[in-house]
């Protein structure tokens, strides 16, 4: 009986491996993402001329103080 079990397991995980890109594009598309990166077809009008900076912080907040 164990046996199986085992059985059903590892083909149900297979067909969800097998399933999984299809599962994810459909997923995709029910969103509206679309499958490819999107590239503009003309450049902007005028460059903007300005500094943007960007920080990263690593600071980890104690949650159980």
């Amino acid at each position: 009986m164990t046996v199986i079990i085992l059985i059903g397991v590892v083909g149900r995980m297979a067909s969800l491996a097998y399933a999984s890109v299809t599962l994810y594009l459909w997923l995709r598309q029910v969103n509206g993402q679309s499958r490819t990166t999107e590239i503009a077809d003309h450049l902007p009008e005028r460059v903007l001329d300005r500094v943007i900076t960007v920080r990263f912080n690593a600071d980890v907040r104690k949650f159980l103080t």
